[in-house]
């Protein structure tokens, strides 16, 4: 849910403020254009972001605390090692309405951060910390009513407890993720991968695992009551015997 606000709109353009060496506090800013802008060290507590442009923008080593982006177009924009969050609820980020098309997390900290009805084709994370993340975003493109497949790529993340649910990501990728207690409910999965990651009592209620790849996952037991559906699903030859118990069958011998 995107955070209520109450800030006053900076009176100083927002791209003159950068570059002091001095946290910005506390400021609203509305229309900013940092199209191909490049952001190094820049620090920012308890500001608003109202229909800002960052396409293209790269930031690098930047600190956001208790931030708000609503409306904000952020395509193909590139985020290394960039903090959202001081690890509690009250300091996460909430990003509402933005698009992410083809943009790129780099060992982040987002943890705890909402993305609230956001687009995110083709967006990628990589080595982030995402605890808690609460990911309500659209993945797909639709021209004309029709919808493209796109996709979105976790790999190499900490997603433990993160809430997916009631999404489609199908073909998206969560590679090589700690999923411990994450949840998918009521999701489409058709032809997503979760190779190599944990996902021990990950959440699957209703979902859709359709072709939907769980090779050298690890986790404790299946339910296979729990899904909508899991036509072709691929699992690894030491999955059987999980699998299987969890349907109250015991391999012998």
């Amino acid at each position: 849910m995107a955070k209520a606000s109450r800030l006053e709109k900076s009176p100083i353009p927002l791209e003159e403020l950068l570059g002091r060496g001095e946290p910005l506090r506390g400021l609203r800013f509305e229309d900013a254009e940092l199209f191909a802008f490049s952001l190094t060290g820049e620090v920012f507590d308890g500001c608003e972001f109202k229909s800002c442009v960052f396409d293209q923008a790269k930031l690098k080593s930047c600190r956001f605390v208790n931030c708000r982006f609503a409306h904000c177009d952020i395509r193909e924009a590139k985020f290394t090692g960039c903090k959202f969050t001081d690890g509690d609820e009250s300091t996460a980020c909430v990003w509402y309405v933005c698009a992410f098309s083809e943009s790129a997390f780099d060992n982040c900290n987002l943890s705890l951060n909402v993305f609230d009805k956001c687009k995110a084709p083709l967006t990628e994370f990589r080595q982030c910390s995402a605890m808690g993340l609460t990911f309500n975003a659209e993945v797909h493109r639709k021209i004309g009513g029709r919808s493209l497949l796109g996709g979105v790529k976790f790999e190499d993340c900490k997603m433990q407890y993160a809430l997916f649910r009631e999404q489609d990501f199908s073909g998206s990728a969560f590679a090589k993720c700690d999923l411990r207690d994450a949840s998918f409910e009521k999701s489409n999965l058709t032809g997503a991968s979760f190779a190599a990651s944990a996902i021990h009592n990950i959440n699957l209620r209703k979902a859709i695992l359709d072709r939907c790849t769980l090779s050298h996952a690890t986790f404790d037991k299946f339910n296979l009551d729990d899904p909508a559906s899991f036509s072709g699903m691929i699992v690894s030859a030491d999955h059987q015997a999980t699998i299987l118990r969890s349907m109250g069958i015991l391999v012998a011998g």
